[in-house]
């Protein structure tokens, strides 16, 4: 603070695992951002964009609710079918990792975006880059979240 008085300093949790879904353990300096990561783990990792299908991880507060009662064990991942489900889960996974402040700080989704060489599953090229884009884009917007977009590379570009 002596030398950067007016700094601002982005906090960043992990972007997938248990440590991402524990609230911050402290108090943050008031020039302090929360800035979370966002992926979706099957378009980054699978490199392939499926409109109808995709998956979400089970949120925190149903982990320790369990099926049938608790007499097994929640899943770590659970189906998201259709579009608009997809950009419904895409808003809860960002609404719950923004929440993870676990105070009144400003948040910006710190990286978000999609590989620049997804697949679709009927095989089509950039189409399926633009479509996952957008559908990211839309839960940003539902959400009124500021971001900070992601292109995994400065060269990031179709025919690459």
């Amino acid at each position: 603070r002596e030398k950067m008085p007016n700094a601002i300093i982005a906090v960043c949790p992990p972007a997938f695992g248990p440590e991402s879904e524990v609230p911050f353990p402290g108090k943050l300096p008031d020039s302090a951002i929360w800035a979370p990561h966002f992926y979706d783990g099957m378009v980054l990792v699978g490199k392939i964009w499926n409109e109808n299908f995709g998956i979400e991880e089970t949120p925190p507060d149903e982990k320790n609710k369990g099926l049938f009662g608790g007499l097994l064990p929640s899943p770590p991942l659970r189906p998201v079918f259709g579009l608009q489900n997809r950009i419904a889960s895409y808003c809860r996974q960002l609404r719950q990792k923004a929440l993870l402040a676990d105070q009144d700080v400003p948040v910006l989704i710190g990286e978000i975006g999609v590989p620049f060489d997804l697949r679709s599953s009927d095989g089509a090229d950039f189409e399926a880059t633009t479509a996952a884009a957008a559908a990211h884009t839309a839960a940003l917007e539902e959400l009124c979240l500021p971001f900070c977009w992601w292109n995994y590379t400065p060269d990031n570009i179709e025919t690459r």
